[in-house]
């Protein structure tokens, strides 16, 4: 992987990062009654009993803990999401390190070329 190839993952995986550390806040801001309320396009608890003609026992012990339930599959699976892009780009920038610390190493052109002939003859 060349240095230019390196970089360009790089920067894409730190957009990726930002993309899902957005999502992650957008998430944890909805966990909340009025996150609840809006997605079923009611203002208040006594409104959405009426609306869809349930008892307000049944919203406080089902919908609102379902609610909850999902809301938090959603959560944990974009906080992978954003560990496994983070644990990526970790790995993106040692290998980038790797590759700056191996191109500033002296090399000494008479023993590149033998290595590179010898190379070639043995795979020959």
């Amino acid at each position: 992987m060349t240095l230019e190839e390196l970089t360009s993952k790089i920067d894409k995986k730190e957009q990726q990062i930002s993309k899902l550390t957005a999502k992650l806040n957008r998430l944890l801001s909805k966990d909340n009654l009025e996150s609840c309320l809006s997605k079923y396009d009611v203002s208040s608890v006594d409104e959405l009993v009426i609306k869809f003609n349930i008892p307000k026992e049944r919203f406080d012990n089902v919908v609102y803990p379902e609610y909850r339930k999902w809301l938090s599959y959603d959560i944990r699976r974009a906080q992978s999401d954003l560990a496994d892009a983070k644990a990526t780009l970790a790995k993106y920038e040692k290998k980038l390190n790797e590759l700056t610390t191996k191109s500033s190493s002296t090399k000494i052109k008479v023993i590149e070329e033998f290595l590179l002939n010898w190379k070639r003859d043995v795979t020959n």
